[in-house]
């Protein structure tokens, strides 16, 4: 979200009609699933506002390939 929108609580509002719009067309379902990076603390403040519950945390890891370089070996600053 832009910074000049940030603060306005329109990511709880979004999220509120995403749900009374499913709850509508979907009212047979029972339990939600989102997800959010653990950076987003704005957002799990929201979804903890709203009863969401963790059940769980998924990590992810990457790896920057720079040419020229064997994948595991350490940079001369890095030994």
């Amino acid at each position: 979200m832009l910074r000049e929108h940030r603060g306005h609580r329109l990511g709880l509002l979004l999220k509120i009609g995403n749900l009374l719009w499913l709850r509508d067309r979907e009212p047979h379902i029972e339990r939600l699933i989102t997800w959010n990076a653990v950076s987003n603390a704005h957002m799990l403040a929201i979804n903890e506002a709203m009863g969401y519950e963790l059940f769980d945390e998924h990590k992810e890891w990457r790896l920057e390939i720079q040419a020229g370089r064997r994948p595991g070996t350490l940079r001369k600053e890095e030994r």
